[in-house]
């Protein structure tokens, strides 16, 4: 589970903290950094186990070169990108051989760029009272910390640095021990894996083809629309569980038919005749990506969705945040919205108990002199937040004033 994110010095970003909760919302006026967020964890899921940030990759596009995303770049002085994260984990206790007994643990792990990649990167594991502190500066070759051999049972476990994004360390045993070197091994992987688990759902989602290619054996990491419905194709369990969603939100279910061509083809029904998606509403051709990622992610991911809302009518929104309320404890959500009716729905499962409060991270974002700024708003049992939404529905409210001034 993510427990905090720093960033720095990127793009409208000078240095921004968010602690997320189960589901956590992003609100705020158009071009605050709600989605530079997302895209920070993009960017690090696409550049892990590389020396340097891939800024244009197959999750997120930032541009070509550093000074096209870094804060000063665009004045020639680009300044270095920091990421931290501080996750909670779970694994096998490497400390106790032979039995391993699957423990929960906390990692810190840091990371500063430059233009050339990575300069330098640091890890802590809490593992109990045990604690692992790694660093490395990979261009001052010498200049890293790791810790002192650890003798145990069945081998001695010596450390050695990583310049490698994500795997702040490498390991050997002297002698083999294959059940001690899988629990090394799985700690290691830790942060690799989180950053595999962060997956993002883009605004430009609408299935409009009538039929798709069948690419390949089907993964859980979307991010062609081809890449969705060979998935919903080949994992009927998820086909399924989208369609029950969809019925909900929608009163549609969705299913995926093979043609005589064998290409993949989506249709929905609604208790009648089957329909070809492309003839289907713009709300349910854009709202079955984010839940097919919704339902393929694995327990534990880190599932990040633009506006969930786009071309859904307020009711259905409100149904969809029924959806997100209840799935979101076994995966973490983090959406952006410009709705009202997404954030009042959730407030409402707050105040309804289908959420406990510290469930439900809302955070408003402001740009203030070309920098972002950010404030978590607090929730209360009451679903109520504490000093109300500064700026959220004044436009509404605008609106309506000027309205009953106009019919007088």
């Amino acid at each position: 589970m993510l427990k905090k994110l720093s960033i720095d010095n990127l793009k409208i970003f000078d240095q921004v903290t968010i602690e997320p909760a189960c589901l956590t919302v992003l609100i705020g006026p158009n071009g605050a950094g709600k989605s530079t967020l997302l895209q920070a964890l993009a960017l690090l899921k696409q550049s892990r186990g590389g020396e340097r940030l891939l800024s244009g990759g197959r999750y997120v596009n930032l541009g070509e070169t550093f000074a096209e995303f870094a804060k000063g770049g665009k004045l020639g002085r680009p300044k270095p990108l920091r990421f931290a994260i501080e996750l909670t984990a779970k694994g096998a206790d490497p400390f106790e051989p032979p039995r391993f007994p699957e423990t929960a643990y906390d990692i810190t792990y840091e990371a500063t760029f430059d233009a050339d990649g990575l300069l330098r990167h640091t890890a802590n594991y809490m593992i109990g009272e045990q604690s692992l502190k790694f660093e490395a500066t990979p261009r001052k070759y010498g200049e890293y910390t790791v810790p002192a051999a650890i003798p145990a049972d069945g081998g001695t476990v010596t450390f050695t640095p990583s310049s490698y994004i994500g795997l702040p360390f490498r390991f050997s045993l002297d002698r083999e021990n294959r059940p001690l070197h899988k629990s090394w091994d799985a700690l290691r992987l830790k942060v690799d894996e989180f950053l595999r688990g962060i997956f993002l759902v883009p605004t430009t989602r609408g299935i409009e083809n009538a039929e798709y290619e069948i690419p390949g054996p089907a993964s859980p990491d979307l991010t062609r629309h081809e890449d969705v419905v060979n998935l919903l194709n080949e994992r009927w369990d998820i086909q399924d569980e989208v369609s029950a969603w969809t019925w909900q939100v929608l009163g549609r279910r969705v299913r995926v038919v093979t043609t005589a061509q064998g290409r993949t083809a989506l249709q929905a029904r609604d208790g009648g005749a089957e329909v070809a998606m492309p003839n289907e509403g713009a709300g349910l051709r854009n709202l079955i990506w984010p839940l097919t990622q919704l339902a393929a992610a694995p327990t534990g991911s880190v599932v990040c969705i633009e506006e969930p809302e786009v071309h859904l009518h307020p009711s259905a929104q409100s149904r969809l945040c029924d959806v997100l309320a209840r799935e979101c404890h076994d995966k973490q959500i983090i959406l952006t919205t410009q709705s009202e009716h997404i954030l009042v729905a959730l407030l409402n499962a707050v105040a309804r108990k289908g959420m406990k409060p510290e469930d439900l991270a809302i955070y408003y974002f402001e740009p203030t002199d070309g920098a972002a700024s950010l404030i978590r708003l607090a929730v209360n049992k009451r679903g109520q937040i504490s000093g109300g939404l500064k700026g959220f529905f004044d436009a509404s409210l605008d609106e309506l004033e000027a309205y009953l001034k106009a019919v007088r």
